[in-house]
């Protein structure tokens, strides 16, 4: 066995042993019974029945094995017991294991059955716990839950047939690390817990930093939106200031209109008659002014034409001379690149010529010098030794005959694969060089076409902004137009509804009358309550429209108790000559109470009795007058959906004042007197209208003219086709370098085609080279062999060693002047190839082309250039003739609106005096009304603007509230002093646009 000691939670293993084991009465052992001594392996062996297991279970008990894991229901039934009255007889049992470890050291492990059917549990004789037992064991390695001690029959089976949990279960049972399990899950989850605080932790602090930058970024809007908030008030202040100024003005001349009515009215007997001379005068002159406006302006709208024509001219000329600098700035750049080309080809052919001629010179040199040791390298043999020479010499032809001759085919057949190899080394050589020469011309065509295709693709962004601007400004420009329409629309009419403030004042007086006298019938007659709608409060403004449609003529009825004191107010109003009005006496009216499931229809209907407001007094009249089945909605569409999608009909209106009645008949539409008496709820209508003038009038006055749009929808258009003009050149341009580019490619592939197919065969023909080599040189072997046979005994006589060695001496300077005259042929015919090449490149006539592209551009920019600085002076004298002619025509429509209200002024003058002053008062009067109206309106202004905390400057030492430091209005010459405020105004809209113009 294995015993192991813990030492702070590791485990020292050591070996141990089970030395004997005693059993008293323990199952099929009867009294005291020894089993041992065991040794390193002991085997058991017996028939069935003999006590095998009975052995196994008393190792498994004395080791703390239950009883019920031993075949035993109670430790009872694990004493020994030959019969059952035998079992009856009450005997103790035990078991003791002596377990001895490595260092001879015994330790006696004991387990009793007590008389009573308890355990027992000892150490070395001395008693102790189950658990002390149980970590005695434990120290020993021993582990009774994970049983790792002892293999029954069946366990190896039953361990292989578990499934990987529960070997994992097995194996942490055996390994004790089990106890450790709830540690080591809470380390886990402490490790969770940190790691989740500092992801929270990470978290926060992300989240404070972007509330920084977020509190930054509101900071700094608060502060611009402070800049921006005191700007404004800035503005606004100028803008009242503004109309305070005008405002003044014209007090001011208003004041001096009346002094000057006052004095013409004081002297009006003396200048009758001047005044009717006068008059004569003046129309004449105003029809002579007339006539030489309109002069001037058919002859200004004749030269308009030329002028806009010249302009529209010049922009196009501006716009070739701006191509024209485009593409002369493109030629001169090619041209820089042809002319690098056409230098760097002169330096080439130079060079090349320079190293023809230092051949040549070599070679001259070569055979001087061949020519002078030629003669110095024979040696001198004897008569005797040249005819025993040839004579050998015969012989050994006679006999290498055959071998010379298949020698000499082979010298043919290695010349002829030596001028292959040489024909494809010189075609690869030039084809790779023509190679090279054509990849740069690509890749300058290449970069050539990716900046043509970027400057059009450039040209086609501008030109797309050109047709957004082009857009663009034809919508400003009808936008412009139309609000402009939209405005003068507005303004005439409010103008209107303010000119007809004097019958807006009539009424008033009328309903004045009336309302006295129903103040006067209150007083005197006991019973009167008042108008309808003077007794009721509609809760919200936008049903104002909707009850005075419902109320109808019933608005103007006048509320009393009963008949009789209808009848005393009808007589009163004949007595008083007071226009009719209908009374509603209280008694007699007959109505019913409001249905109130029209109070749940849903959505924004309501009963119009829910919208009003009144004293229950008078609620009998209410329900009469506006009905007590009478429903208002916000949309006439809800109104319809309403009224025709059930089967009840009642009366409803929408809150435009449509109505729908129960028989299905609709009315609606815009109504001035149902509109006039709605007003009666909003006090403020004659201000708001002019409030609304104003701001139209402020609205036309910030649109921008149509005049100018329309110049710039010209210029817009001219650019916008000369960068059509200008695409279709980059096309055209980016087509033809396309197609170069794909020729460059395609004689490119040609070429690789080629360098494909020669590599192959230049390495085939080496190839041969090598192999014609190595049979000449076995020829040649053989052909030694036989000739030093041959010359055996001359070569010994001549004091060579061999025949060769006395050819070589002769032969050795020829052969070595073949090969240099060889190698000086090859040098000289390989540059004589390239300079060929070089000088059959054409580079000189791409140069002569850019050349001539520079001249014809530079001469049509010249000529753009003198024809826009003519169309220049042409556009300009003509615009110094408009401008001349549209100041005369200024001045004479000036003095013409002059003379007209001279003649004004005359005319009023003359009826002044013919009406003995009436007339001149009434003028007074409107002026000085006038005045005090613009008084108000300052007075007003001044209010609002203090309303609104706007700080205005005051005068200097002024504590009025009511005096603002304003500058003195000054006189514009060019107003007419007598003319109405809106033929001034008229005057100078029209000079502004004719400045615009």
């Amino acid at each position: 066995m294995v015993a192991a000691s813990a030492d702070e939670g590791a485990m020292t293993v050591r070996k141990g042993m089970i030395s004997r084991l005693e059993c008293e009465n323990f199952k099929s052992y009867k009294g005291h019974q020894v089993i041992g001594p065991f040794k390193q392996f002991t085997s058991i062996i017996g028939p069935n029945g003999s006590g095998k297991s009975n052995l196994m279970d008393a190792i498994s008990f004395v080791l703390g094995v239950q009883s019920a894991q031993l075949r035993g229901a109670a430790l009872r039934d694990l004493v020994y017991s030959f019969d059952l009255a035998d079992k009856e007889t009450r005997r103790t049992a035990y078991v003791k294991l002596v377990y001895e470890a490595e260092d001879g050291v015994e330790t006696v492990f004991s387990r009793h059955i007590t008389a009573a059917g308890t355990g027992e549990y000892k150490v070395d004789g001395k008693a102790c716990p189950a658990e002390a037992y149980n970590d005695r064991l434990k120290s020993h390695g021993i582990l009774v839950k994970a049983r790792n001690f002892l293999v029954f029959q069946g366990d190896i089976e039953s361990v292989a047939s578990k499934s990987p949990k529960d070997l994992t279960v097995l194996i942490e049972q055996i390994s004790g690390s089990e106890d450790i399990k709830k540690d080591y899950e809470d380390a886990m989850k402490s490790r969770t817990k940190a790691e989740e605080d500092q992801h929270a932790a990470f978290t926060k602090r992300k989240t404070l930093a972007a509330q920084r930058k977020q509190m930054k970024e509101q900071k700094e809007e608060a502060e611009r939106h402070a800049r921006m908030t005191e700007e404004l008030n800035k503005l606004r202040v100028e803008h009242v200031l503004f109309k305070l100024f005008h405002i003044d003005f014209d007090v001011k001349r208003h004041t001096d209109e009346i002094e000057t009515a006052e004095r013409a009215l004081a002297a009006h007997d003396a200048k009758v008659a001047v005044a009717l001379s006068e008059m004569e005068e003046k129309r004449a002159l105003k029809a002579a002014r007339q006539k030489e406006v309109l002069v001037l302006e058919r002859k200004i709208a004749t030269h308009k034409s030329e002028v806009d024509g010249g302009s529209s001219g010049a922009v196009r000329t501006r716009e070739e001379i701006s191509r024209g600098h485009k593409k002369l700035e493109l030629a001169t750049k090619q041209l820089e690149k042809y002319n690098s080309d056409v230098t760097q080809s002169l330096l080439d052919i130079a060079r090349l010529e320079k190293d023809l001629r230092n051949t040549q010179a070599a070679e001259q040199v070569f055979e001087k010098d061949l020519e002078k040791k030629g003669k110095k390298a024979v040696l001198d043999l004897g008569e005797a030794q040249m005819a025993e020479y040839n004579k050998k010499k015969e012989e050994a032809g006679a006999k290498t005959f055959k071998l010379r001759q298949e020698r000499e085919g082979l010298v043919n057949a290695l010349q002829a694969d030596g001028e292959t190899e040489s024909r494809l080394g010189s075609t690869v050589t030039e084809l790779e060089s023509r190679s090279t020469a054509l990849g740069a011309a690509r890749d300058d065509e290449v970069s050539r076409l990716a900046t043509l295709e970027s400057t059009a693709l450039e040209a086609r962004r501008e030109m797309t902004s050109s047709k957004e601007t082009e857009k663009a400004l034809e919508n400003e420009k009808r936008k412009s137009r139309a609000k402009q329409e939209h405005f003068n629309n507005k303004i005439e009419e409010l103008s209107g509804k303010l000119r007809s403030a004097k019958a807006d004042r009539k009424e008033t007086e009328r309903e004045t009358r009336a309302l006295e006298a129903i103040t006067a019938m209150k007083r005197l007659l006991p019973g009167v309550h008042g108008r309808v709608t003077d007794l009721m409060k509609v809760s919200q403004k936008k049903y104002n429209l909707a009850v005075i449609t419902v109320l109808g003529k019933e608005a103007d009825a006048v509320v009393v108790d009963d008949s009789k004191t209808a009848k005393e107010c009808v007589q009163y109003l004949k007595e008083q000559r007071v226009s009719p009005m209908t009374f509603l006496p209280l008694k007699e009216i007959k109505v019913h109470e409001p249905d109130e499931a029209l109070r749940r229809l849903g959505g924004t209907a309501k009963l119009v009795l829910d919208v009003v407001h009144f004293d229950a007094a008078v609620g009998r009249v209410m329900i009469y007058a506006l009905g007590n089945d009478t429903v208002v909605c916000d949309t006439h569409h809800e109104a319809k959906k309403i009224t025709f999608g059930s089967d009840r009909r009642f009366k409803i209106v929408s809150v435009d004042g449509t109505m729908i009645k129960k028989s299905g008949e609709m009315t609606g539409g815009s109504s001035g007197s149902l509109e006039q008496k709605a007003s009666r709820f909003d006090a403020e209508e004659v201000e708001q209208l002019r409030a609304d003038r104003q701001a139209a009038e402020d609205g036309l006055a910030k649109l921008r003219p149509v005049a100018a749009l329309v110049d710039e929808e010209r210029a817009a258009a001219a650019r916008l086709a000369r960068l059509e003009r200008d695409a279709q050149y980059y096309a055209v341009d980016i087509k033809m370098a396309g197609e170069k580019v794909d020729k460059l490619r395609k004689e490119l592939s040609n070429i690789d085609n080629a360098l494909a197919k020669a590599l192959p065969e230049l390495q085939a023909a080496k190839r041969a080279c090598a192999v014609s080599r190595a049979a000449l040189s076995a020829v040649d072997q053989k052909v030694h062999a036989v000739e030093d046979a041959v010359y055996a005994s001359f070569s010994k006589s001549v004091g060579v060693a061999n025949i060769r060695e006395y050819e070589a001496h002769n032969l050795d300077t020829q052969e070595r002047s073949a090969e240099e005259r060889s190698r000086f042929t090859q040098q000289r015919a390989k540059l004589t190839e390239q300079l060929n090449f070089e000088r059959s490149r054409d580079v000189v006539g791409p140069q002569r082309r850019a050349e001539a592209e520079i001249a014809k551009t530079t001469a049509e920019l010249a000529r753009l250039t003198t024809a826009a600085e003519t169309a220049k002076a042409t556009t300009e004298k003509a615009k110094a003739l408009v401008e001349g002619w549209e100041r005369d025509a200024s001045t004479a429509r000036t003095e013409a609106n002059t003379v007209d209200a001279e003649i004004r002024d005359l005319r009023e003058r003359h009826g002044t005096l013919n009406t003995e002053g009436s007339k001149t008062q009434r003028v007074i009067a409107n002026k000085t009304a006038a005045a005090e109206a613009l008084r108000e309106q300052r007075a007003d202004i001044i209010a609002a603007s203090r309303m609104e905390r706007l700080s205005l400057p005051r005068a200097d030492g002024d504590a009025d509230e009511e005096t603002l430091a304003l500058p003195a209005p000054e006189k514009d010459d060019d107003d007419d002093d007598d003319g109405p405020p809106e033929e001034a105004q008229t005057k100078r809209k029209r000079t502004d646009d004719d400045d615009a113009t």
